[in-house]
């Protein structure tokens, strides 16, 4: 997604490895939650779709605000701020927060495989695609698989109470 914007690829692939490398590292040793973290899916959207291309802001600006943004959210959440809010939040609030990421990082995705498209025509913005590609059937495989997992609660084995740790339902 960066790429398209315009960002150098081998440069941003290093640099969102070593982010989510250390990243990590520091959630394991420092805060001893047994996660992996890196740079979201939707923020690389946001900046490069919505920031880069459609906003047209130089790509130097763009990485001086995501650094502020990191440096802002480091501090409310270091301050207690970040959870104070998220306690009192509606819980709705919070799980539909994750499930409207979820699905906007879904329509990358089918969009980025050719299971949906732009629709040429008036109504709606997209149009079926190809279901039979190979791109796309792994997409849903992995998406049955992700929902059968979800049902047995597979998550359960592995994080413990901790499921909703990422949107602070349980900080």
């Amino acid at each position: 997604m960066l790429s398209q914007a315009g960002f150098p690829p081998n440069t941003t692939f290093t640099v969102v490895c070593l982010v989510a490398g250390l990243g990590s590292l520091l959630m394991g040793l420092w805060a001893n939650l047994p996660m992996t973290i890196g740079c979201t899916t939707s923020m690389c959207a946001f900046t490069a779709f919505s920031l880069v291309l459609g906003q047209q802001i130089s790509i130097p600006i763009v990485l001086g605000i995501v650094f502020l943004m990191g440096i802002i959210l480091a501090i409310i959440s270091i301050a207690g701020i970040r959870t104070w809010i998220l306690r009192h939040l509606p819980q709705s609030i919070t799980y539909g927060t994750g499930i409207g990421i979820g699905l906007f990082i879904l329509l990358i995705a089918a969009n980025g495989v050719g299971l949906i498209t732009k629709n040429p025509l008036a109504g709606l913005p997209v149009a079926l695609g190809y279901f039979t590609s190979f791109p796309a059937i792994m997409l849903l495989l992995g998406l049955a698989i992700i929902f059968g997992l979800e049902k047995h609660r597979t998550w359960q084995y592995f994080i413990g109470d901790h499921r909703y740790l990422y949107c602070g339902a349980d900080i």
